[in-house]
């Protein structure tokens, strides 16, 4: 089908700290089995951000202008022979990813593991951040009238955390630690208490991000400090979950962790992992009950393993503490991409039957995504926090926002 008269225009990656909004050329014809989007929202992404800072990506490096952007919605403006289920004028959901669909792991349906799959904004493919958009029709998913567009956007990013859940076989009677309060923690932490998991914590070394997850999420929280040993982390995060089953409520487990650093200090002693802050306090959130507890570190807590954890950050102090916090025979699955390569306690990994496993990207989870979020099981919307028009200007004020 023809696109003559629609005019194209797309915010360009060129190179470091070079983005423009500029005209952008599009096929003349759709192709069989693929529609043209008219994209009306896309979320902004670390890997944007980093693309932009840093150009590149681990291997995959910017070396030719580029358009950003993968998180994406958006109505059908024309649709190509051979299209089954779409029509001009539905709203939709873009799966960045296009598989080859002829692999071995296309064929086994982990298809995110094709290496030649072909993502948006991922070197050299082109993304999502522009006025028109062609993609495989069977990659386009509709969405109820009920569902926002910019809810639709958000499937990209709830698809990390319900495939890192599915790998971790989070369900009813598990207790998960998710580390990391950023985006993609948040998802996680979502999806993990949509999957049924009894308790979940969440952490992070920003106050304002757990609070945020509070304030939005009643979620329960542990502040950390980046300088803490992974053993030390460890411990903490195991004294948040036995605070938890004993009763602690937020002021007691507060004061508890505060006391012991102000203890360890009075000492001439440095407090491990509980920072210039003076404390590292646990808050909890719906369903924990209150009270004080007795003065002293939180070696004095009850220890308590989590069942899960699931690494949001990525680096040397997550990655090490999540394997020492985890119950024997518990699952730890990475997420974060924070460093290339980390030092694995592998004696701890192998004595404790720990499944260390890996969680990149997602697979078969848009129509899940659609459903959770139509149905209100997971609710997005305080997730969505700043919105910008696609100029020059907003898309510069968005990324700088983002940053």
């Amino acid at each position: 089908m023809s696109k003559m008269g629609l005019q194209n225009s797309a915010a360009v990656l060129h190179g470091i700290n070079d983005l423009r909004v500029q005209d952008w050329p599009i096929d003349t014809t759709v192709p069989a089995r693929h529609v043209t989007i008219a994209i009306k929202a896309v979320g902004i992404c670390g890997s944007d951000i980093h693309y932009l800072e840093h150009g590149r990506i681990g291997d995959f490096v910017v070396t030719q202008p580029m358009v950003i952007g993968h998180e994406s919605a958006g109505v059908v403006a024309e649709v190509g022979t051979g299209v089954v289920g779409l029509s001009v004028g539905d709203r939709v959901a873009l799966e960045p990813g296009v598989p080859c669909w002829h692999c071995k792991a296309c064929r086994e349906g982990r298809y995110n593991l094709d290496d030649k799959i072909q993502f948006f904004a991922t070197p050299p493919v082109h993304g999502s951040l522009a006025t028109y958009v062609t993609h495989p029709a069977e990659l386009c998913y509709k969405l109820p009238a009920s569902l926002p567009l910019e809810h639709g956007a958000m499937c990209e990013p709830l698809s990390v955390g319900i495939h890192a859940c599915r790998r971790a076989q989070v369900q009813p009677g598990r207790t998960v630690a998710v580390l990391g309060a950023g985006p993609i923690g948040f998802v996680v932490m979502l999806c993990a208490k949509t999957f049924g998991a009894d308790e979940i914590i969440i952490t992070d070394i920003q106050q304002h991000n757990l609070d945020f997850a509070k304030q939005h999420y009643g979620a329960h929280i542990l502040l950390t400090n980046p300088k803490s040993s992974p053993a030390e982390l460890a411990r903490q995060l195991q004294a948040a979950f036995g605070a938890s089953e004993v009763g602690y409520g937020t002021a007691g487990v507060a004061t508890t962790l505060q006391d012991g650093a102000t203890a360890a200090a009075a000492a001439g002693a440095p407090a491990a992992g509980l920072g210039s802050q003076a404390a590292s306090a646990v808050t909890s959130g719906i369903g924990a009950s209150s009270g004080t507890a007795a003065a002293g570190s939180h070696a004095n807590l009850p220890l308590r393993a989590p069942d899960i954890v699931i690494d949001c950050v990525g680096v040397q102090q997550s990655v090490e503490a999540a394997i020492r916090a985890v119950a024997p025979g518990g699952k730890v699955v990475l997420v974060g991409m924070g460093a290339a390569d980390v030092k694995v306690p592998v004696q701890l990994v192998t004595c404790k039957e720990i499944d260390l496993l890996g969680s990149f990207r997602y697979a078969n989870t848009y129509p899940l995504c659609i459903q959770l979020l139509a149905s209100g099981r997971v609710d997005v919307t305080p997730l969505i926090t700043h919105r910008f028009p696609f100029t020059a200007e907003g898309v510069a004020q968005g990324f700088d926002t983002a940053a």
